[in-house]
């Protein structure tokens, strides 16, 4: 379980101390919170932006460039001076844009991906762990009756 999972599960434990003493936590509940309350839903809705931003960037001309440079200015013994421009515009063919936007939305698409896997894996390791103090609650139950059985034994 990685860090950003066990801050998840403990935020979730937190955020619902005062409810788990009056009521028990379904495990639907416990799912639906810790994905709610979990930083990686932000993470990943963060990531998804970037690259929905890198896809607009994608879908966008090469930018035209103007250079100029002047000579001769302050020179003394000469009267004239020079100015040079250049205006650059890069001509794109074979489908290089259409390339770079396809490219991006499949990074959108995998983001999406590893989103979901992550609210997966949280879901199950939320399930691993309500399993877990479901048993443990048996065997409280189980341990406190032997305990009355023996003491109830112990008395006769």
């Amino acid at each position: 379980m990685n860090a950003i999972s066990r801050a998840a599960l403990m935020a979730v434990t937190f955020l619902s101390a005062g409810t788990a003493r009056a009521e028990t936590l379904t495990l639907e509940q416990a799912i639906r919170q810790s994905v709610a309350h979990s930083p990686q839903g932000e993470a990943a809705a963060a990531r998804v932006e970037v690259l929905e931003a890198a896809r607009s960037a994608a879908d966008t001309k090469p930018a035209p460039t103007i250079e100029g440079t002047v000579e001769n200015i302050g020179t003394a013994g000469f009267n004239q001076f020079q100015v040079d421009a250049t205006y650059n515009q890069r001509i794109e063919r074979g489908g290089k844009r259409q390339a770079r936007i396809e490219l991006a939305e499949g990074d959108i698409g995998v983001a999406q991906a590893e989103a979901l896997i992550r609210r997966l894996d949280l879901a199950k390791q939320v399930q691993d762990l309500y399993v877990e103090v479901q048993s443990a609650a048996l065997d409280l139950e189980l341990a406190k009756s032997r305990v009355e059985i023996a003491e109830t034994l112990q008395k006769e």
